[in-house]
């Protein structure tokens, strides 16, 4: 999965903005890592793996969230399968 090239991200603020559209998404801070991470090309397990360590959390729940955000990711037309 990958941002789609019309999915701009802020640095600071956790705002996400789809060019296309013209729709404007807050994320929190959680939210941002992963965009970032997706942006840098991380793959889903890569992706896991991060916020396992970050918020020492398992990795079931990790999974579980990472899914709940890529749908709404997928649902707002932010991203791509490769």
């Amino acid at each position: 999965m990958k941002l789609k090239a019309h999915t701009y991200i802020t640095d600071t603020d956790g705002i996400v903005f789809n060019a296309e559209s013209g729709d404007n998404f807050i994320v929190n801070k959680t939210g941002q890592v992963v965009l970032s991470l997706l942006y840098a090309n991380k793959t889903e397990e890569e992706i896991i793996d991060t916020l396992t360590i970050e918020y020492q959390i398992d990795k079931a729940t990790a999974k579980a969230d990472i899914t709940d955000f890529f749908s709404l990711l997928k649902l707002y037309d932010l991203v791509e399968y490769e």
